[in-house]
């Protein structure tokens, strides 16, 4: 798969994240991972499945990220296109516009209904 189109794949789902997040349609976001996802967020135990990721996105915005901004920095993926990794960065922005958290994310992708979806997502913060 060419590289400007696998960013164009990539960067398609994470608009509609950014959309769905704003929107609080964490229900949405949860089908944006695959059935059987494995999320690992800071000082949390690994979780499965999209129930978690559900939860997870809930937690961000309650905690008090109204907006989150991720920048994608790096992905690849093999020739067949099924599974790539993508490396990318974030700001957690609260609802006076200030960035309060940055930090770092890592997933494996896979093609799954001619989309890409989050199949194992890991992030952390820079904040110590």
């Amino acid at each position: 798969m060419a590289d400007s189109q696998l960013k164009t794949d990539l960067t398609k789902v994470h608009d509609l994240y950014m959309e769905m997040y704003a929107a609080g349609d964490f229900k949405g976001i949860a089908n944006l991972y695959t059935e059987d996802c494995v999320v690992m967020a800071p000082g949390q135990e690994t979780q499965f499945g999209r129930k978690a990721a559900e939860e997870l996105q809930a937690k961000l915005k309650s905690d008090g990220a109204a907006k989150i901004i991720t920048k994608l920095e790096e992905w690849k993926g093999g020739e067949d296109g099924e599974i790539v990794y993508l490396r990318s960065s974030f700001e957690m922005v609260n609802e006076d516009g200030c960035v309060y958290n940055v930090g770092k994310k890592l997933g494996i992708w896979k093609k799954t209904d001619g989309m890409y979806k989050m199949k194992v997502i890991c992030f952390n913060s820079d904040k110590s």
